[in-house]
């Protein structure tokens, strides 16, 4: 397979005839790339409808994470079941938002999490830890990774609604200029380009498209744009049944919306190397058999460092600069393991599971 395979996950409930409705079901929606079809999984979730910015992946482990409508506990999907985090250190948010940090917690990465009147955390694998300073009110916040410039952007909150700060590796918040219109979730949609890592921002109140540079801090309105997707005008977040996420391997940013007939759109910001990487990526990683009883044979498409971890992203293999290993899992319980290579700017990743 030369051209990447990718999937992209969301989790959500019915947020209609009101904003809050209760009970809402919420289930798991997914695109495979490899086959283009979608499918939708039942969850044991219920309550509110509310999950603008709720959802969170770490595309090393492919672990997803959900934040529920003030919920103590994000939930998080393995592949196969969901479980969930350690309590937060405040209550859930009412609209929480979640986003993967990889450049937090020495490289080994992290979750983001913003809860309502700027209850602000991370998590690191094992615990959660406050991080302070973020002055945003009441809820509809949002919170966006950037590659490029290695920072979270958030803000957001009714009565903060121009109101954002960027999040740095070293965990630093700092206060950025307010916004030229209202950056609720209720009132707009974000999402950053993953080839110049500026962020991409609508505004649904009326239906403008803007490009945010977090580096200098500074809005531009997009106005070459033709045959724009129309996300509704509403500004009260009945216009919200939609959801957005940058797909990195194609240098492209994927949306959904159902308020427009449920359509799918992609949007292409900038040329360059995110774009380029589909003509000369190489053959990815196979493992044969998968699911497996106590052996697995693993081929990278060259020599790479291969890890395993477990579920709780300790480490249980390495081999350094092997294109082929078989591993045995003696000893080791049945369940989902993540296999990850690293080698020249290539990353990849395959979940293994061991069923004895």
């Amino acid at each position: 397979m030369g051209v990447p395979r990718f999937q992209t996950i969301w989790l959500g409930g019915g947020g209609r005839p009101s904003c809050c409705a209760n009970p809402a079901i919420f289930k798991k929606v997914t695109y495979d790339d490899a086959t283009d079809t979608w499918s939708v999984a039942a969850t044991s979730y219920m309550g509110s409808g509310h999950s603008y910015d709720g959802n969170a992946l770490d595309p090393v482990t492919g672990y997803h994470y959900f934040g529920k409508f003030e919920d103590n506990y994000v939930k998080r999907w393995n592949g196969l079941t969901w479980g969930m985090l350690p309590a937060l250190p405040f209550s859930g948010g009412t609209t929480p938002s979640l986003a993967w940090f990889p450049d937090i917690n020495n490289g080994a990465g992290g979750l983001v999490y913003l809860g309502s009147d700027g209850n602000l955390a991370w998590y690191n694998g094992t615990s959660w830890t406050r991080i302070t300073g973020a002055m945003l009110s009441s809820y509809n916040g949002f919170a966006e990774y950037s590659p490029a410039h290695k920072v979270v952007w958030l803000g957001g909150g009714n009565g903060t609604d121009r109101v954002s700060y960027k999040l740095s590796a070293g965990l630093v918040l700092t206060k950025l200029k307010d916004a030229p219109f209202s950056i609720s979730n209720s009132c707009a949609l974000h999402s950053c380009d993953p080839v110049s890592g500026k962020y991409i921002v609508t505004n649904q109140a009326n239906e403008t498209w803007w490009e945010f540079d977090i580096s200098t801090d500074t809005w531009t309105q997009l106005t070459s744009l033709t045959s724009k997707p129309s996300f509704g005008t509403a500004c009260d977040g009945n216009g919200n049944n939609q959801f957005q996420v940058p797909i990195s391997d194609y240098g492209v940013i994927m949306y959904f919306s159902d308020a427009n007939a449920r359509n799918v759109y992609l949007y292409r910001h900038t040329l360059g190397s995110a774009a380029e990487r589909i003509r000369t990526a190489p053959q990815g990683i196979t493992v044969s058999p998968n699911p497996f009883r106590c052996s697995v044979t693993i081929r990278a498409p060259f020599q790479a460092a291969l890890k395993i971890f477990d579920i709780r992203g300790r480490t249980v293999a390495s081999f350094e600069g092997k294109d082929e290993i078989r591993w045995n899992a003696e000893g080791l319980p049945s369940g989902v393991y993540l296999l990850q290579m690293n080698s020249r700017d290539r990353v990849a990743a395959e979940k293994l599971l061991l069923n004895r």
